[in-house]
């Protein structure tokens, strides 16, 4: 089958298996952290600038229990732009898919060349099944659908 439309964009995905530095994060205009929705410490000090982000984390939760993603800048040269979602380690596939289709789309209003993805606190098989989740909504949110033009006819 062929495909009636070209399809340009380039995804560039990189693996590494320790967390991300400062420096890492430092370098890229967007970085998507998904947390435990019952952070431990540990947790927290998986990630890079954990201090700036759990106090911000933490205010945002006092505001609202409800809330779940915190939206920051860093002060850092670049000024990244942090999503910091939790999400319960028990959430069905569909809670997964579609918190994933929301981060996809609030990462491509960015239009980033780049992205930091990190699993902070996670077991293996929880992270694999949000990674799974993500890199759906993110490959979907990238490629262009097809469109039906003129009439269906029978």
């Amino acid at each position: 089958m062929q495909i009636p439309y070209k399809h340009t964009e380039n995804i560039k995905l990189n693996q590494y298996l320790k967390s991300p530095e400062a420096r890492q994060i430092d370098a890229r205009r967007i970085a998507l952290l998904i947390i435990p929705a019952t952070t431990g410490k540990s947790a927290w000090e998986q990630l890079a600038y954990s201090d700036i982000l759990k106090s911000r984390y933490q205010r945002m939760k006092r505001q609202a229990k409800s809330n779940t993603r915190l939206t920051t800048d860093l002060p850092n040269r670049n000024g990244t732009r942090i999503l910091l979602q939790s999400m319960a380690t028990d959430a069905s596939t569909f809670e997964y898919l579609t918190t994933a289709r929301e981060l996809a789309a609030e990462i491509r209003k960015q239009n980033p060349s780049t992205l930091l993805l990190q699993f902070a606190g996670f077991a293996h098989a929880e992270a694999t099944r949000l990674l799974q989740a993500m890199m759906a909504a993110i490959l979907a949110s990238v490629c262009p659908m097809p469109r039906i033009s003129g009439a269906i006819t029978r």
